[in-house]
């Protein structure tokens, strides 16, 4: 008799399976759908992590690579100014001086948003030098636009191609 009832157990248990997965495979789908419906596709925010560097020091160049003189390069701290400089005549600029979290602002003809740093916070920065390559627009008006900072040469110079039409 024990072995009918074991036998039956496990019968019933097979059968329901089928139903069970069909079950569940069902609320996951109604739940996925609800979640892509929520959801609006051009609404994309990138929010970008701090840049950990030891040295606010760089190159600024235009959308294509060209260096731009005269660019002011500001790191703002609770929204106001705390330090200047001006890239010169090769688009080098460098900010001594600095320590802590800032925001790095950058100007070339139009108003840039900036992009936060973190200077010196890391024990890692300590280590390695990292040199800011910093595109500006220096034509049209953009009131909203957000500089483009990079530390990889390599993601600077394939920005760069992308913009000058070599789309890979």
């Amino acid at each position: 008799m024990k072995r009918q009832s074991r036998f039956r157990d496990v019968v019933s248990a097979t059968a329901a399976g089928p139903r069970l997965r069909c079950f569940l495979g069902a609320v996951i789908s109604i739940c996925l759908m609800g979640a892509f419906v929520g959801i609006p596709v051009q609404a994309q925010i990138e929010v970008l992590k701090p840049l950990h560097i030891r040295r606010v020091q760089g190159y600024v160049t235009n959308e294509t690579g060209q260096a731009v003189a005269g660019a002011r390069i500001e790191l703002f701290r609770d929204g106001r100014p705390v330090i200047k400089a001006k890239s010169d005549q090769t688009g080098w600029f460098r900010i001594d001086g600095a320590g802590g979290r800032y925001v790095l602002g950058a100007w070339a003809g139009t108003t840039e948003v900036g992009r936060e740093v973190a200077v010196g916070t890391n024990p890692l920065t300590l280590i390695c030098h990292k040199t800011l390559y910093i595109m500006v627009r220096t034509e049209g008006s953009c009131m909203d636009c957000s500089i483009r900072v990079y530390t990889s040469k390599k993601q600077f110079f394939n920005a760069i191609w992308q913009n000058t039409g070599h789309d890979d």
